[in-house]
């Protein structure tokens, strides 16, 4: 009798039967017995197991769910801009589709609060048992990347070498450049906008109203912050931030597209996401992203 997969603690079917003969409930249609049971502590291994580290795995499991669920919403939406001519019923579909990835991403930042019950030392309690691994290892991060329109340029090397150098599978290799190959969202959104009329148009110009978008939206999620904290640190780092963030909006302002980069931040350890202070942002409106100027709920990418 072939071992069942889920190991001592799984759940396997019963008297040979198959997962196509379970009866379909919640819990064979969620897969939970696989899906409760993918949680192995390496701290366990030979000592005790350290308590945060399963918080630490649940963490970054729900990251790439969500990961996965957001790819497949971009590559819904790349498919209906990859065909020859756009159909204009599918706008409010594509906008509820990038609104849904807007809201998950927001959910993935929160997500870092609940982490950070986790203290430093917490963690160290079972870092040395994870080896080498890093969110710099997550594939459908890179992916993600690569579909939203992320420039070779502006990566960060992970230990000073390439980003795929970590990924030696083959499958992961060739879906790497697929991705890499294949028109970016933001190229499909561009070459649309190429083709909109009417963005320069008697009294209206498109580039300008984006471009008072854009700066409205830098004063209201970094400037006036750093300006209303008391933290002397937060202060420094957010005009830091925001000093840096000016020009390179500008460039895309002025139509150098090539500076633009759409994307989210990843895992937890890959600079999730600049954020601002929690008790800033506990009292502040959301903002949305400059974008929505285009009709489309999309998240610039600032690092």
């Amino acid at each position: 009798m072939a071992e069942c997969p889920l190991g001592m603690n799984g759940s396997c079917p019963q008297n040979g039967q198959n997962e196509e003969d379970e009866v379909l409930n919640y819990h064979t249609y969620l897969k939970l017995d696989k899906l409760l049971n993918s949680q192995v502590m390496q701290s366990g291994r030979k000592n005790k197991a350290v308590h945060d580290e399963h918080l630490f795995i649940i963490t970054h499991q729900a990251y790439e769910l969500w990961f996965k669920q957001v790819l497949h919403e971009i590559d819904s939406v790349r498919e209906m801009f990859l065909l020859p001519l756009l159909d204009e019923s599918k706008t409010l579909l594509i906008l509820n589709r990038l609104q849904r990835v807007t809201l998950i991403l927001k959910l993935m930042v929160d997500q870092i609060d609940i982490l950070e019950t986790m203290t430093p030392l917490d963690f160290l309690e079972f870092r040395l048992q994870l080896s080498t691994s890093s969110g710099f290892q997550s594939l459908q991060f890179r992916l993600l990347e690569n579909k939203l329109g992320v420039l070779e340029s502006s990566r960060v090397k992970y230990n000073q070498q390439h980003y795929a150098k970590v990924f030696e599978r083959e499958d992961q290799k060739q879906q790497l450049n697929e991705s890499v190959e294949q028109d970016s969202l933001f190229q499909l959104v561009e070459r649309w906008l190429e083709r909109t009329p009417g963005l320069a148009f008697k009294s209206f110009n498109f580039w300008e109203l984006y471009k008072r978008s854009v700066n409205r939206w830098l004063q209201d999620i970094i400037l006036i912050p750093a300006q209303n904290t008391d933290d002397p640190k937060a202060k420094e780092e957010m005009m830091a931030e925001y000093k840096k963030q000016k020009p390179d909006n500008n460039k895309v302002i002025l139509g150098i597209q090539s500076n633009i980069r759409l994307g989210v931040g990843g895992a937890v350890g890959l600079n999730l996401c600049q954020r601002v202070p929690a008790d800033l942002r506990a009292g502040s409106p959301t903002v949305r992203p400059p974008m929505a100027l285009l009709g489309l709920e999309i998240v610039l990418r600032f690092h």
